[in-house]
């Protein structure tokens, strides 16, 4: 056996050894069903009915606002005021320079 082996299984026999003892461990907390030391996280479960009844109710007011909007346009006539735009105007970066 040359030097270098002999120098190297103790070290396997180390890493081999902790290994071990690392996979014991797990094995034992496993078993005996310890929690463990981190906290575990709580979620809360979402209500989808109670989400897609809130998503229903929105669409409804969505829609009632939509349907006073079209009977005002419907019912009364709309005056309508257009501005002028910067090139109307003279105004403008292209004509101050160029």
């Amino acid at each position: 056996m040359s030097l270098s082996e002999r120098q190297s299984r103790p070290r396997n026999r180390l890493e081999f050894w902790v290994v071990i003892v690392v996979l014991g461990t797990l094995a034992v907390q496993i078993w005996s069903n310890t929690p463990s030391i981190l906290p575990a996280a709580v979620a809360q479960i979402p209500d989808t009915g109670l989400q897609r009844k809130q998503l229903i109710d929105e669409q409804r007011r969505t829609n009632d606002l939509l349907e006073q909007i079209l009977d005002v346009l419907r019912s009364r006539t709309i005056k309508v005021e257009l501005a002028s735009s910067e090139k109307e105007r003279g105004g403008g970066p292209r004509a101050s320079g160029r």
